[in-house]
């Protein structure tokens, strides 16, 4: 897996001269994320080294030089947890929405503490993660980092949930988690997200605003977007299956050694 660099240089030093196939499953940090820019070049030559590279979405790999190597197309299995234990939350006066965040420089935080301003009195901000913004904003709620059951509950009793991100070409992890869970989804407005959540999100620009405004949208669309998300789940499931196929067919009858999470 990728970030960082080193797993698949380390997997590629240990295959050398043996009949083992190296699978690198990269995220979209290990070609945009700016902390990982000086190692950009390093993952290119790894990838065109390997039998096959993972990824969430084909955006990521575009201008990029990675050779002749295979892309395959592998959204999360989030469906394999058909029965997932989710907890209890405490009872909210308002209908809440939740943005499963982590302090990642891409999350558009600041405003989201303004639609929380915007929205208050009317639908609750529950955001995850560590946060340096102050928790005395109208309408916020900071859980910092929570148990998994906390967690779950949380996504699970939510109005809406939100997918959030200012790079292009990245996925967000809070979409699938959002699916699984059959929440109405607000998603910044990237050319991935719409391109895989199609009619199954309300799509909003990265300010206060518009993130405000698309949240009220999607408690009043709750229904149809629900019913969109689990179609959804049905086509991105079976695209991942094409390409775990792929992947099983690389390494059929080999000893195999994949790059996974």
């Amino acid at each position: 897996m990728a970030p960082p660099v080193f797993c698949p240089l380390v997997a590629l030093w240990a295959a050398r001269g043996r009949n083992v196939r190296v699978a690198i499953d990269l995220h979209s940090g290990g070609l945009n994320d700016p902390s990982w820019r000086w190692s950009f070049g390093i993952m290119r030559w790894a990838i065109r080294q390997a039998a096959t590279v993972i990824v969430t979405n084909p955006d990521l790999l575009e201008e990029q030089n990675i050779g002749h190597t295979p892309v395959q197309i592998i959204q999360d299995p989030f469906w394999i947890e058909d029965e997932i234990e989710i907890g209890s939350v405490l009872p909210s006066r308002l209908p809440y929405a939740v943005f499963p965040a982590s302090g990642a420089p891409d999350e558009p935080i600041h405003a989201v503490v303004e639609a929380a301003a915007l929205l208050s009195g009317q639908v609750d901000l529950v955001v995850t993660g560590e946060q340096s913004v102050r928790p005395d904003t109208p309408g916020l709620r900071l859980t910092g980092f929570i148990p998994a059951k906390e967690f779950r509950g949380l996504m699970a009793h939510a109005a809406v949930v939100l997918a959030l991100t200012t790079r292009e070409a990245t996925m967000q992890r809070a979409a699938y988690e959002s699916l699984q869970v059959r929440r109405p989804l607000v998603c910044s407005d990237t050319r991935v997200l719409r391109r895989v959540l199609m009619d199954a999100a309300v799509f909003v620009e990265n300010n206060g605003p518009s993130i405000a405004a698309g949240i009220m949208e999607a408690v009043a669309r709750a229904d149809e977007l629900r019913a969109a998300g689990e179609a959804r789940q049905v086509l991105i499931r079976a695209e991942a299956e094409q390409g775990l196929a792929a992947v099983r067919a690389l390494v059929t009858g080999q000893t195999a050694m994949v790059t996974d999470e």
